[in-house]
């Protein structure tokens, strides 16, 4: 309680004398931690490591091979249709993040790897640079934005930037992600109903990039449609919608394991049988067919070629990492009545 300018120390704050003073005497009289003890705070994975049992990695075992089932597609989809970059750096993503996060994550029940909304502005970059410059391979310029939203997360939690999740106004962030969510919808849409390629073959010289842009394109466009294409993409979207309903349906009756249900993943497996045996391929539909690694090579984000995109690729690579880290926050915050509150703090502080 401040009364005539001075701290009367009411309200559970500090003791008479002043809050300033009061905060930098803790500071003061913090005991100093030891090496051991801050290893933990900068490897979080030395935490866990010392107390890890066989019982531990056998329901981690049966939890990764649940969530790779789906994500395996998922993340193979994102590539390809939504980031425009081969399926090989989707599978690449799913596989090498969580590694890394296993050894740097705080939050156990985070679930990192492709994600859409940072899927569709990587897209959103590298269609519109690949569409205008001859000779531009997609993953050099996914090796960028990945460098340089990576090196921006870094300097803001070096820079203990952590606070910003606090400030920003949550109103702004939903409508961030709603406008992401309806270009991801009209992308989607071209993409269903077998447009996509004669959006691909246009001259250079027509922009359309903007959602604005697709959406006219998509209006002008609609009787263009691919007959297989679009009944494929829209009878999965159906199904998915379906099972999603009767799923929630059964858990609301409390039918018992109805809430491990794979809708998703249901979808996927019937739509690679009926693939291999009704040949879609040669029906017109696009396939993602086999994985080539034969030509795939490791990229330098600071090679001299790849320096050239920076300035085109700076603010794309600034709205990963602001979407990344919101979208981060929050999962952590949900788990706050989870796990220990103390356990997220390095979340929170962009560790």
């Amino acid at each position: 309680m401040i009364k005539n300018g001075n701290y009367s120390g009411g309200g559970g704050g500090a003791p008479n004398g002043g809050s300033i003073g009061y905060a930098s005497s803790q500071r003061r009289h913090r005991p100093q931690l030891s090496l051991k003890e801050k290893i933990p705070y900068y490897l979080p994975c030395f935490a866990w490591m010392p107390n890890y049992t066989f019982e531990f990695f056998f329901h981690d075992l049966i939890a990764g091979l649940s969530l790779a089932s789906y994500q395996i597609p998922l993340s193979m989809s994102f590539a390809k249709a939504v980031a425009h970059v081969p399926p090989i750096c989707g599978l690449l993503g799913l596989s090498i993040a969580p590694l890394v996060y296993c050894l740097l994550g705080s939050v156990p029940q985070m679930i990192v790897g492709p994600e859409a909304a940072c899927s569709m502005i990587v897209g959103q970059a590298i269609e519109k640079l690949v569409k205008h410059n001859e000779n531009v391979d997609p993953i050099d310029l996914l090796c960028v934005i990945a460098f340089l939203s990576g090196s921006i997360l870094l300097g803001s939690g070096l820079a203990r930037f952590g606070f910003i999740d606090n400030v920003l106004c949550g109103a702004l962030l939903r409508g961030f992600i709603t406008a992401i969510g309806l270009a991801m919808i009209i992308s989607s849409i071209i993409s269903i109903i077998g447009i996509d390629s004669l959006l691909d073959t246009l001259p250079s010289d027509y922009h359309i990039h903007s959602v604005y842009g697709k959406f006219i394109f998509l209006i002008n466009n609609l009787s263009e449609y691919h007959l297989p294409t679009a009944i494929v993409g829209i009878t999965s979207f159906i199904s998915l919608f379906v099972l999603k309903k009767i799923k929630k349906k059964l858990i609301n009756n409390k039918v018992k394991g109805s809430s491990f249900i794979p809708e998703i993943l249901i979808v996927v497996f019937i739509t690679i049988i009926l693939s291999s045996l009704l040949r879609f391929d040669k029906l017109g539909i696009s396939v993602v067919g086999k994985i080539e690694l034969s030509d795939f090579q490791l990229r330098s984000p600071i090679s001299i070629k790849n320096q050239n995109w920076y300035n085109d690729l700076i603010m794309n690579s600034l709205m990963v990492a602001i979407i990344g880290f919101f979208e981060s926050s929050t999962a952590s915050k949900s788990l706050i009545y989870l796990v220990d509150y103390h356990h997220l703090v390095d979340m929170l502080d962009l560790n």
